[in-house]
């Protein structure tokens, strides 16, 4: 059981569940920061875990570009303890986490999964692939968006290949673009395979 402590409260999107002052289970809260790119979920976790403990471990995994190192903030309130270091990671490794979720290596894999499955925010890889049926099928997905990018690394299989591709666009809160530019490479795969330079790699 996890308690929400107030001092994590910042804003979240209308539909958010996890609430200040209550108690769930860490299943509950871990789930809810993924499907809903819960903030305060994310940020009560990062106070369970701790800065060190979650660096060490995407270290260890190889993940060494991606780093935790503040807490998230909403429309405006900070949460206490907000953290002094930067957030970080690049389109590869995102790209790379969600391929070894989806080779079920290990046990929390299948979990994280359904999460992904779960995502309630359907308006970026979702929207984009959901009339490509049946060649191309979205399988699933993480979103995110602030001040500074918008992006989300999608799941789909083409015919019956499974591929992984992060797309992100700096400065830009540009949805449409972002839909294009995942509808364009799924159909470039599914038209001419996938670029040899490209990431995109079945899995």
């Amino acid at each position: 059981q996890i308690y929400i402590d107030p001092s994590n409260f910042t804003e979240n999107a209308q539909g958010a569940k996890i609430f200040v002052g209550k108690t769930y289970t860490l299943r509950e809260v871990m789930v809810r920061m993924i499907t809903e790119s819960n903030n305060i979920a994310t940020n009560q976790l990062i106070d369970y875990m701790g800065y060190d403990t979650i660096n060490a471990a995407l270290k260890a995994e190889g993940f060494t570009l991606t780093t935790i190192g503040h807490k998230l903030v909403g429309d405006s309130t900070y949460p206490k303890h907000m953290g002094s270091g930067k957030n970080r990671s690049t389109a590869d490794e995102l790209t790379q986490m969600m391929m070894r979720i989806y080779s079920f290596t290990k046990v929390s894999d299948e979990e994280i999964l359904n999460a992904l499955v779960g995502q309630y925010d359907l308006d970026f890889g979702y929207r984009a692939l959901v009339k490509e049926k049946p060649n191309i099928f979205w399988i699933g997905e993480k979103t995110g968006q602030n001040s500074s990018v918008i992006g989300s690394t999608v799941a789909f299989k083409v015919r019956e290949e499974r591929y992984v591709m992060t797309v992100t666009i700096d400065k830009s809160a540009n949805q449409a673009r972002l839909r294009q530019i995942i509808r364009d490479v799924a159909r470039h795969v599914l038209e001419d395979g996938p670029l040899e330079t490209s990431h995109d790699v079945p899995l």
